[in-house]
């Protein structure tokens, strides 16, 4: 299945879908960062990056069967203005008009909890009208075990004429997430938590373990 990544960031979305997913070709990114471009490079090398997507004529890219989205979340966090479609960084119509032409069979976005509070009512109607059905969770970091709550929306679209083959959020059982491979996070305050320990040690203090408690363990068990 061709996969195309618009606001694609360091392309995390990306590697999840591909750890649930396995037959998934990434063919396109796009995102105007330079920071992140650089990332991007490194990451999926040979991959085209198309930039800015307010300026891409979609009529000439190449169709995808998935198309993933993390669609800037500053217009719709808690620790911004909450300008939501008001703010100049808001890319949803810019997503929206991407959708329109490249005409997916399957759509997954990703942004913050705010994002429920607008955004999120916004593209369900459009995507709506386009003949895609939608499903959504809000999954936390801590649910799988990281050391904070960062807590992010889900969505995933699928076009009713597909109904009979969707794929479903195989990651998700039982209220928790059990087969999405994570980053390892480190604490803020490591420095603080008396050096690394096992990994096991602490959780058995409610804790989640830090970079060096899962580097120092992995060394030791090589």
């Amino acid at each position: 299945m061709k996969v195309g990544s618009l606001c694609t960031g360091c392309g995390g979305l990306e590697m999840g879908l591909r750890a649930v997913i396995p037959n998934t070709e990434l063919v396109w990114v796009a995102d105007n960062d330079k920071a992140k471009r650089l990332v991007l490079e490194a990451r999926y090398p040979g991959v085209p990056n198309l930039g800015d997507i307010t300026t891409v004529d979609w009529s000439t890219v190449e169709k995808v069967d998935i198309l993933t989205a993390g669609i800037p979340c500053q217009p719709w966090s808690l620790a911004g203005k909450q300008g939501g479609i008001d703010d100049p960084r808001d890319l949803t119509t810019a997503f929206i008009k991407a959708v329109r032409t490249l005409g997916p069979k399957y759509v997954i976005v990703e942004n913050v909890p705010g994002f429920r509070r607008g955004g999120l009512g916004r593209i369900l109607g459009h995507l709506s009208e386009m003949g895609f059905r939608a499903r959504w969770h809000s999954v936390r970091a801590s649910e799988t075990g990281a050391p904070h709550r960062r807590e992010r929306v889900f969505v995933k679209f699928a076009h009713s004429a597909d109904d009979g083959q969707q794929w479903t959020w195989q990651a998700w059982r039982g209220g928790g997430v059990t087969s999405a491979p994570l980053l390892l996070t480190p604490t803020a305050n490591l420095g603080r938590n008396g050096g690394s320990q096992p990994p096991d040690k602490r959780r058995a203090g409610g804790h989640g373990p830090t970079l060096a408690d899962q580097v120092e363990w992995e060394i030791g068990h090589a």
